[in-house]
């Protein structure tokens, strides 16, 4: 009796036998015919699955894109309250006004994320206000506590 484990094959050919109907080569062919649906069911489903990766990834670019815009709104939302706060404190403080008058204009720093679109809003929100937009690839000018100390160390002597 042979003591080697049974394969798929073996029992195949083992069935096709006990049925008595069939011959090696109707087995072998088939067999043939198995792998080639085996093949094309593989092949089916790396078109899933590359067509699954490729939804995937205009899924996970959506995201992105979603996340960008919601992000662009926050910033735009922010500036407008900074500049209406700003354009406030520009008239309601003395000196502001003052050099309002002086100069002619007036400067206000907005430190924010740069895009095409973003910028375009920009330009729509401070010409409702009557300005001019202009970047700055510098960071914004600090306030200078340095002064204030120093003015405040220096005396009535000096």
């Amino acid at each position: 009796k042979d003591k080697r484990p049974r394969m798929e094959k073996d029992e195949s050919h083992l069935s096709l036998k006990a049925s008595g109907g069939g011959t090696l080569m109707e087995f072998y062919t088939s067999q043939a015919s198995q792998a080639a649906a085996e093949a094309e069911k593989r092949r089916k489903a790396e078109v899933i699955a590359a067509a699954t990766a490729a939804a995937l990834a205009r899924r996970e670019a959506e995201i992105e894109r979603q996340h960008k815009e919601e992000e662009e709104r926050s910033v735009l939302r922010s500036v407008r309250t900074s500049l209406k706060r700003w354009a406030q404190e520009c008239f309601s403080r003395e000196d502001k006004r003052q050099k309002l008058l002086d100069k002619g204009h007036l400067k206000c720093f907005i430190q924010a994320p740069t895009s095409e679109n973003v910028k375009e809003q920009f330009r729509k929100i401070i010409a409702d206000y009557g300005g001019k937009f202009q970047v700055v690839r510098a960071s914004a000018p600090q306030a200078r506590a340095d002064a204030g100390a120093r003015r405040a160390n220096a005396g009535p002597g000096g």
